[in-house]
C-alpha cells in the first residue's frame, strides 16, 4: 500500500515565515520542501525516523 502525503496546517510567527522564506530562496525550494526538510533532518537525528523515509528535493534551476 502506498503511502498518501498529508496536510498539516500550522500558524508560524512572522519573523520565523521571513526567515524560512528567504532560506527556501536561497536554497532553491519551495517554503514547504525546506520546512519538511528541516524536520525529517531533525526527527532522523533524534531517532524518530528512518533518514531514508522522507528525501524532499529542491527545485531545478
Amino acid at each position: 500500500m502506498e503511502k498518501k502525503d498529508r496536510r498539516l496546517s500550522i500558524r508560524l510567527p512572522a519573523a520565523v515565515l521571513d526567515a524560512l522564506t528567504r532560506a527556501a530562496d536561497a536554497d532553491r525550494r519551495t517554503v514547504g520542501n525546506l520546512a519538511v526538510k528541516i524536520l525529517a533532518d531533525w526527527l532522523a537525528r533524534e531517532g524518530w525516523l528512518a533518514t531514508d523515509d522522507v528525501v524532499p528535493r529542491r527545485r531545478r534551476p
